[in-house]
C-alpha cells in the first residue's frame, strides 16, 4: 500500500513539475500528455534499475524484439502481396468502368516469375512468364491445362501466384458450371463448334484463336455482366482449337 502511495504521490510531482517547466511552450493536450507518459516511463525505468528490478523486463522486451525481428520478413511479404492484390483490383475495376476516348495508358508489375501488363483503356490483362518451364511464352498463349500446371510451379512465390490467380480467375471461369442454354456442354464441344462459338473462319491460326477469345471474353466475362457458363464455353472452345497447335 506504501508503494502505490508513493508512486502516486511521484506521478503527481512529475506532473506539475513538467507543467511548470513546459509553461511557457505552446503545446497541445496531446503533446504535452506524450511528455508525460513518457517521463513516467523513464522514472519507472530508473526505479527498477535502482531496486535490482530491471532485469525481467529488459530479458522481456529482448525476447519480443527477437520475435519481431524473426517474423518481421513474413510479416512484409504479407504486406506486399496484400497491397499487390489490391493494386490489381483497384486497376481492374477502373479498366472496366472506364469511359471515353483511349489514351493508351498501361501499367506494368513486376514479380519473380511473370511481367504482368494491364491495358487500362481495355482492361485486358496479359503476362510474359520469365522462369520455369513455360519461360518466354504469354500468359494468353496457354491453355488451361498449362495455366493450372503454371500455379503449381509458381505457388512458392506469393507474388506470382497472386498474379496468376487474377488472371486465371478473369480469363478462365469455372467450366463445371452448367451448360449454356445455346449450345452443348462446354466439355462435349468440337471443333466445329469451338470455331463457331469463336466466330473464327475454318482454319485459324493460334493468335486468331486467343485474339478471338480475349475479345469475346471481354463482353461476356462474369465481372462485365456476362455468366460463367459462355465464359466456360469460350475457355472450352480456346482450348479445344488450341489442342491442333
Amino acid at each position: 500500500m506504501g508503494r502505490l502511495l508513493l508512486a502516486a504521490v511521484a506521478a503527481i510531482a512529475i506532473f506539475f513539475l513538467l507543467r511548470t517547466l513546459l509553461a511557457k511552450r505552446k503545446l497541445s493536450v496531446a503533446q504535452f500528455f506524450a511528455l508525460y507518459a513518457a517521463a513516467l516511463a523513464i522514472v519507472v525505468l530508473i526505479g527498477l534499475g535502482l531496486t535490482g528490478r530491471l532485469h525481467p523486463v529488459t530479458a522481456s522486451i529482448g525476447v519480443v524484439l527477437a520475435m519481431l525481428v524473426r517474423a518481421l520478413p513474413i510479416m512484409m511479404r504479407l504486406f506486399q502481396a496484400v497491397n499487390l492484390w489490391k493494386t490489381i483490383k483497384a486497376a481492374l475495376g477502373m479498366a472496366s468502368v472506364q469511359k471515353g476516348p483511349k489514351t493508351g495508358g498501361k501499367s506494368q508489375i513486376e514479380s519473380t516469375f511473370f511481367t504482368m501488363t494491364l491495358d487500362h483503356d481495355s482492361g485486358e490483362l496479359d503476362g510474359t512468364v520469365k522462369k520455369g518451364a513455360f519461360q518466354g511464352q504469354r500468359l494468353s498463349q496457354l491453355s488451361r491445362d498449362e495455366l493450372l500446371a503454371l500455379q503449381t510451379e509458381v505457388a512458392s512465390d506469393i507474388d506470382s501466384s497472386e498474379l496468376l490467380n487474377t488472371y486465371f480467375e478473369r480469363y478462365h471461369a469455372d467450366p463445371a458450371s452448367s451448360a449454356h442454354a445455346n449450345g452443348p456442354p462446354s466439355g462435349n464441344l468440337n471443333r466445329a463448334d469451338a470455331i463457331a462459338l469463336l466466330e473464327l473462319g475454318p482454319d485459324p491460326t493460334h493468335d486468331e484463336i486467343v485474339k478471338a477469345h480475349r475479345r469475346l471474353m471481354q463482353i461476356h466475362h462474369p465481372d462485365r455482366g456476362g455468366s460463367n457458363d459462355m465464359a466456360a464455353r469460350l475457355n472450352a472452345a480456346k482450348d479445344r482449337l488450341l489442342e491442333g497447335h
